[in-house]
């Protein structure tokens, strides 16, 4: 064993790219700026970048708000579009470069937070409805126990969001692979 001689970590073989700074043990990868010997970890490298931020388009609730906009003249619709727009608000996603962050809740909050590189398939799903609408479902499925599959719904511009997610997903698992290179 033998240190790589930009960040020290312990590595076996010639052939293998150091997972901190990235350069190969033979030397033929430029060197990074920075003192010998110190360890940078990933989150100090660079800052997340944000995918999307925001609620769920009313859109996704279409029928319901129509619905509820029908039994208004009985005044019940009242209250349910208030309920309807108080769960809508009640629901925040953030979708960076490395997590998914499932907000829900308005007066207790409850936030899941799912690394990327443990996302093995992604799902978008957009009906007849959705597509005139302009939005769509992204499903999530993970190596998850606690939640396997989270439904990101409504999305707005949710075509662009998924393919960002998608290449996001592909770097975040290529980045926790330390192998050989050939």
């Amino acid at each position: 064993m033998k240190p790589c001689p930009f960040c020290a970590e312990q590595i076996q073989d010639a052939a293998i790219k150091c997972r901190f700074c990235g350069s190969m043990l033979d030397g033929s990868a430029a060197p990074l700026a920075r003192a010998p010997g110190a360890i940078v970890p990933r989150s100090a490298m660079a800052p997340a970048l944000v995918i999307f931020e925001g609620y769920p388009s009313w859109k996704a609730w279409f029928w319901s708000y129509f619905a509820a906009g029908v039994l208004s003249l009985a005044l019940v619709g009242l209250v349910w579009l208030f309920f309807l727009n108080l769960r809508r608000k009640g629901r925040r996603y953030r979708i960076t470069d490395r997590t998914v962050d499932y907000e829900v809740g308005l007066f207790t909050r409850r936030v899941e937070t799912l690394q990327l590189w443990r996302i093995h398939d992604l799902d978008f799903r957009q009906g007849v409805l959705d597509r005139m609408l302009g939005i769509a479902t992204i499903h999530i499925f993970a190596k998850d126990v606690t939640d396997p599959e989270i439904v990101l719904r409504g999305l707005p511009a949710s075509r662009e969001i998924f393919d960002r997610l998608k290449d996001a997903c592909e770097i975040a698992r290529q980045a926790r692979v330390v192998g050989v290179v050939e």
